[in-house]
């Protein structure tokens, strides 16, 4: 358990030294990269993939824009359109981060790698770096380059103001289908109905780190199994507040179902009681 703790601790730590570089290199963009992951996950779960993917793709959407810390300031920072020549720089951010992901030879992170790089090619193949288009753009790219358009046209930059939910909406809509997944674009409407009522995009930048415990685990490597890790932790949680057993055990069983997609799980203590999850 407990080096199972330092290993989390240590991946954690990796990934929120690199998505607060890039907020620092980019104060105008900070918290940019958490609500990108976080509506990736929302577009994810309403195309109705699979668990593993979904947690993938957040992840993938927090750490899209990681490529950016190798990007000069002067073009970063610059408080208008770029030129030619600094939009082909800025370009390079998806293939800089798709190897900045790879030589960290993670086997939690190498899935991320074509996700990172193909976050920017358009459905009629006109995007970057590869001029990929349709299906050869891997789903979870497509549902980054929807996020992460969404949450930049929905917040301020130096060169303009911020556009309405609806605004940013009609803009997914025109793309659908030249520069974005038309599966994505539906799946992103009913992800936008999800939003809080007030202060909609905002509510999408809290820390969503902690809760990507599971996809730190997803590839068995050295934080062992997905769904392991998983419960652990959430165990580890219920058992820190709780004094009574037979909470402690109702608590158990329905983390151990949710976790394992399972409607019936069965707990045996010593002396042959059974516990059985509703």
């Amino acid at each position: 358990a407990a080096l199972t703790r330092r290993n989390r601790e240590l991946y954690l730590g990796g990934i929120r030294a690199l998505t607060s570089t890039v907020d620092a290199k980019d104060p105008h963009t900070r918290g940019h990269s958490a609500r990108v992951g976080r509506m990736a996950r929302l577009i994810a779960e309403q195309m109705e993939l699979p668990r593993e993917q979904i947690e993938r793709v957040e992840l993938a959407g927090l750490l899209h824009d990681v490529g950016k810390v190798a990007i000069p300031d002067v073009i970063l920072q610059k408080p208008g359109p770029l030129d030619q020549e600094e939009r082909a720089i800025m370009m390079g951010h998806t293939e800089m981060g798709a190897h900045i992901l790879g030589e960290a030879g993670s086997d939690v992170l190498d899935p991320l790698v074509p996700l990172v790089l193909h976050h920017h090619e358009w459905w009629d193949g006109r995007g970057y770096p590869h001029s990929l288009r349709g299906d050869d753009i891997p789903v979870g790219a497509q549902i980054i380059a929807v996020a992460d358009a969404f949450d930049t046209m929905t917040h301020d930059r130096p060169y303009r103001k911020r556009s309405t939910v609806q605004e940013a909406w009609a803009e997914l809509e025109r793309g659908s289908g030249t520069q974005f997944a038309p599966a994505v674009v539906s799946a992103t409407a009913a992800a936008i109905e999800l939003l809080p009522p007030s202060d909609e995009i905002d509510a999408l930048a809290p820390d969503r780190i902690p809760n990507l415990v599971e996809p730190l685990a997803e590839s068995g490597g050295q934080l062992g199994d997905l769904r392991s890790l998983g419960i652990l932790v959430g165990l580890a949680r219920i058992s820190s507040h709780m004094t009574d057993l037979a909470s402690l055990i109702r608590q158990t069983l329905a983390l151990v179902s949710e976790r394992l997609d399972m409607s019936l799980v069965l707990l045996l203590s010593p002396g042959g009681r059974r516990h059985t999850s509703v």
